[in-house]
């Protein structure tokens, strides 16, 4: 090498410029480095640049190189600035500048353990040659710099403002997403896990940047951040159920589409390998124990993105078992080896997760060694103890996205400790907690894609002993894990390994022919399943090519071999390699072949594939959403069943209106059309007595004149006749003006009516009345009302024109619960025993038995007639009112 043939001192805060040259080799390097010899020498730092092509950086460290790739290429003539920027008091950053190719620091590559020492920057070849000239280095007052950029993220998935500070020096003029900004610090709504860079630009034209990837807060890290969280109440309840009803659909809607966007959440309880326990004395609770303390330590200080815990299942539990109430994150520091706290619930219980995992977001820190410190809280069955499933320690990529869990790297990267584990295989043990096993289900989205799983059935004599599939990446990677999805069941049988292999091995290799392969044995054994459905092998970052995966042991069903896959996913550190590579494969009908795109789609049961920081970081997210629309599902419910009720009793009521409105508009009705009724019975009343009363009156006395004026017996006795009759159907006349002008008749008024018709029949007589003081009160039947009177009526006629009497004594009273009507005259008499016509006696007689009562007759010739009504009164009344006195 020809190492710094051209060289110049770099100081902290300073510039160099370099000008790429026509015909650069692709063997020159620009090289940063703490000494003159280079950073490729062991004990020594720093950074060797390759810019032709893309630009490309190898950092040294004591000599271990890594390869990383920047920005795009470099064109030739091109102006390149490469300049040195404090991060901490022990560390600066490089950055650098190409004209419009690109710009920013080298994404988190920085030289450390450089202060108060100098740098230089040189040129070398392979050939001793140097193409880059004019190496200059430029005043500290025209470099721009930016001492920090933070941001403060929102909180949980609702989106929220976000606060982004900066403190940047020499600069005229800063840009934040390529917006001019002022000041130092800026609001910006973040919605979703958003990219911001920050840009100072210097008098002398250089720019300098520095990138933030900032992701909504999923779980608050500490008491004071969950506080600040808006309380979810739920909607005001309006007062009219349909528009209540409505707006809790349309809450439904949303949550449904935000959750649809999210994984699918279909926890399988393992029957294994369920997590970690910590130790634990039955009975005995002791304040003050010691706190289990988990330590995952790594090579090195990756980049932390998040940190996400699992509850541990299993299958007699629901939900979350033993989930610690109370805990504490630190991260160690690679160069100070101090632990800082990132995630604090000691003082505070944390929220009850469920099952669902809590996923801590936004750490963006360096990290030597992660400590989980859970203590010994007591729990309701008076023992201190606490459980977990899995632990995630999700590295960030160099974009600043999430990327894999750095805690299943394997025990020749991970170190991992704890200070009381409780060991109780195959349940429980400390390496169940970072094997990547879990109860939340598949890594799945929620959302349906239109995709299908390789599903073939053969034919009797079809199938052959094995089927060899070939998977070709296009060119050499690193594989670190394959998985082999179990595909989707047909007609939604609860098979869910249906069709899956018994046995299946794997070789890779660089070449089709696999002369040189590494050959792995992926039987269907619970080490290798993930929910005891996903069958899972690492391939240890082997580089390599071609996947050939052989195939034996088919499932039987309906005497047909079946052979299922959803998925064949190879990856490295969570990154898809296989995604719609070229599959090839032998034994399978040449009907099916078209399937075999099916098995590198990235999707499985008709969902695509997540990788794991997408899918618990989605789960954690789905918990309040879920929990929410639990809430709004039951009040909606709720509401529809109200409202339900509401509108049958409103129709039950509604019907009864109705049917009342019709009962009541026929009984208005009928009373309308009975005072019509009363109104013509009146009116005809009032014109017979006014009109026929007025006639038999004169008939009367027109008879009564010619009584005096005519010399015959004869006559004189016919027109005695006739006043009588006269006087009789007068009286018959007003007793029906009587009973039209009442809707009810009582006794006292029937039989003061019949006083009333004796007194106008018998005028030539002397007449006298007794009815009784204690006459009951009482509403009399039609049927009595018409037999008493004809049979009065036909007494009264007897006296009037048969008797011949001078005097008529009439009684009334109420004896012994009977009434008894009395008519006595010291008329003429006749012989019981004689048969008589026109006397009416049978008559009578028929209406007193009719009436249930009894008739006695008393007549002798020449020495009177009595006769005598007896009837019940229970027979008579309709109802016995209170006893009513009158002085009638």
């Amino acid at each position: 090498y020809d190492v710094f043939h051209k060289t110049a001192r770099l100081e902290v805060g300073e510039t160099v410029r370099v000008v790429s040259q026509q015909g650069n080799p692709p063997d020159l390097y620009l090289t940063v480095s703490t000494t003159a010899r280079g950073p490729n020498t062991p004990g020594e730092h720093g950074i060797r640049l390759n810019w032709i092509g893309s630009l490309r950086a190898r950092v040294y460290n004591n000599g271990d190189e890594a390869n990383m790739a920047f920005g795009d290429a470099v064109a030739s003539g091109t102006e390149v600035v490469l300049y040195i920027s404090r991060v901490t008091d022990t560390e600066y950053a490089v950055g650098y500048f190409a004209g419009t190719y690109g710009e920013g620091e080298l994404a988190g590559i920085s030289i450390p353990g450089t202060a108060g020492r100098d740098l230089y920057i040189g040129v070398e070849d392979y050939n001793s040659k140097s193409s880059f000239d004019n190496l200059q280095v430029i005043s500290l007052a025209d470099i721009p710099v930016i001492d920090s950029f933070t941001a403060t993220p929102p909180f949980l998935h609702e989106p929220g403002n976000i606060t982004l500070a900066w403190s940047a020096q020499n600069a005229v003029e800063t840009t934040l997403n390529g917006e001019v900004v002022t000041g130092t610090s800026a609001v910006r709504m973040l919605k979703e896990p958003t990219r911001f860079s920050l840009v100072a630009m210097g008098r002398s034209g250089i720019a300098v940047s520095r990138t933030l990837y900032v992701s909504p807060m999923v779980d608050p890290r500490f008491p004071a951040e969950a506080k600040s969280l808006p309380v979810d109440s739920g909607r005001k309840r309006n007062l009219w159920p349909p528009k209540h009803i409505r707006r809790m659909e349309e809450e439904r809607t949303t949550l449904l589409e935000a959750i649809s966007v999210l994984p699918q959440r279909q926890p399988r309880p393992l029957s294994s390998r369920l997590g970690y326990h910590s130790r634990f004395e039955e009975g005995v609770v002791i304040d003050g124990a010691l706190p289990s303390q988990i330590d995952f330590k790594w090579n090195g200080a990756p980049w932390l993105d998040s940190v996400a815990l699992a509850p541990a299942f299993h299958a007699r539990g629901q939900g979350a078992y033993a989930f610690p109430k109370r805990f504490r994150i630190e991260l160690r520091d690679a160069e100070t080896s101090a632990f800082e706290t990132v995630v604090d619930w000691m003082d505070e219980d944390f929220p009850d997760p469920g099952p669902y995992p809590v996923f801590f977001a936004a750490i963006n820190q360096r990290a030597s060694e992660v400590r989980v410190t859970i203590p010994q809280v007591a729990r309701e069955s008076d023992m201190a103890y606490s459980a977990l499933g899995e632990i995630y320690v999700l590295r960030q990529r160099s974009d600043g996205s999430t990327g894999d869990s750095m805690v299943q790297w394997g025990r020749r990267h991970v170190e991992v400790t704890a200070t009381n584990p409780f060991s109780f295989p195959p349940l429980w043990d400390l390496d169940y907690l970072h094997d990547g096993l879990t109860g939340l289900g598949f890594p799945l989205s929620d959302e349906k894609v239109e995709s299908k799983d390789l599903m073939i059935i053969f034919e009797d004599g079809e199938c052959p002993e094995e089927i060899v599939l070939l998977l070709d990446l296009g060119d050499v990677r690193e594989i670190g894990r394959i998985d082999f999805w179990p595909a989707a069941p047909p007609a939604g049988l609860a098979f869910p390994s249906f069709g899956f292999p018994d046995n299946i091995t794997v070789a890779l290799s660089r070449d089709p022919d696999f002369e040189t392969a590494k050959r792995l044995d992926v039987a269907n054994r619970p080490g290798n399943m993930i929910g005891e459905t996903l069958a899972s092998v690492a391939a240890g970052a082997y580089k390599a090519r071609y996947l050939r995966v052989t195939i034996k042991g088919l499932g039987e069903h309906q005497g047909k071999r079946i052979l299922g896959l959803g998925e064949i996913l190879l990856t490295e550190f969570e990154e898809p390699l296989s995604i719609n590579c070229k599959v090839t494969a032998q034994g399978i009908p040449d009907a099916d072949l078209d399937q075999l795109p099916r098995l590198v789609d990235g999707c499985s049961w008709q969902r695509r594939i997540l990788s794991q920081g997408e899918w618990v970081k989605g789960l954690a997210k789905r918990r309040p959403l879920d929990r929410r629309l639990a809430v709004v599902e039951g009040e909606l419910d709720r509401a529809r069943a109200a409202w339900r009720k509401t509108l049958q009793r409103a129709a039950v009521s509604g019907s009864s209106v109705v049917l009342l409105g019709l009962v009541l508009g026929i009984v208005l009705q009928r009373r309308r059309q009975h005072r019509i009724l009363d109104r013509l019975k009146w009116r005809i009343a009032r014109d017979l007595h006014d009109d026929v009363g007025s006639n038999l009156g004169s008939i009367s006395l027109v008879a009564e004149r010619l009584e005096q004026d005519v010399d015959s017996d004869e006559a004189r006795e016919d027109l005695m006749d006739l006043t009588l009759l006269a006087r009789e159907a007068s009286a018959s006349l007003r007793d029906v003006v009587w009973v039209i002008d009442r809707t009810t008749i009582r006794l006292p008024e029937l039989i003061h009516q019949l006083m009333d018709r004796a007194q106008r029949v018998l005028t030539d007589v002397e007449l006298s009345v007794e009815t009784p003081n204690d006459c009951p009160d009482a509403i009399v039947s039609l049927t009595f009302k018409r037999h008493l009177i004809m049979f009065f009526k036909e007494v009264v006629h007897n006296c009037a024109r048969h008797a011949k009497a001078t005097e008529v004594r009439i009684s009334v009273s109420v004896e012994s619960q009977q009434l008894c009507v009395r008519v006595a005259d010291n008329g003429c008499g006749f012989d019981i025993s004689a048969q008589r016509d026109g006397w009416g006696v049978d008559s009578m007689r028929k209406r007193s038995e009719e009436l249930g009562g009894t008739m006695a007759i008393d007549s002798r010739p020449g020495q009177g007639t009595t006769v005598e009504l007896a009837v019940p009164l229970a027979a008579l009344l309709k109802n016995l009112d209170d006893q009513y006195k009158t002085s009638n």
